[in-house]
């Protein structure tokens, strides 16, 4: 997605950062849908959904932890870590540049950050098709 779309699909978030609304965790979207929306939905429609969950009270916080799972789940670290795994790398200077933006333009990063993933996800998915395998509940014996 080039910097013009990118803008014209977000620049809705605007209004709903610049309304100053305090949103608690609690109020919005859980994590797992948030999650989910990131792994399963294509890249086109992200932006869109994600500007619908803000609508809906979805918090910074929740989203960067969804990301930062999503991201950890869906891009292999190895054999090269720093290429394709900026992704993960880059959560924390996403979270303080927001901490430091004004209410009119601090989901910006956050959106671009999940388009970011998503680009990742497909390029490995196209190449490796690596996935993390799921976790076994505690006390399974393993194979």
């Amino acid at each position: 997605m080039d910097r013009r779309t990118f803008l014209i699909t977000t620049g809705t978030t605007l209004t709903v950062g610049a309304s100053g609304r305090s949103v608690t965790a609690q109020s919005g979207p859980d994590p797992a849908t948030v999650l989910s929306l990131l792994e399963d939905s294509p890249r086109a429609r992200i932006p869109a959904e994600l500007v619908a969950l803000i609508r809906m009270g979805l918090d910074q916080q929740t989203l960067l932890d969804a990301l930062s799972l999503a991201a950890v789940r869906n891009v292999q670290p190895y054999p090269d870590v720093g290429f394709k795994y900026h992704v993960v790398m880059m959560l924390q200077s996403i979270d303080l540049t927001m901490r430091h933006l004004d209410p009119v333009d601090r989901w910006l990063p956050a959106i671009w950050a999940a388009d970011y993933f998503k680009r990742t996800q497909d390029q490995e998915r196209r190449e490796t098709g690596w996935t993390m395998p799921p976790r076994r509940p505690a006390g399974a014996a393993s194979a």
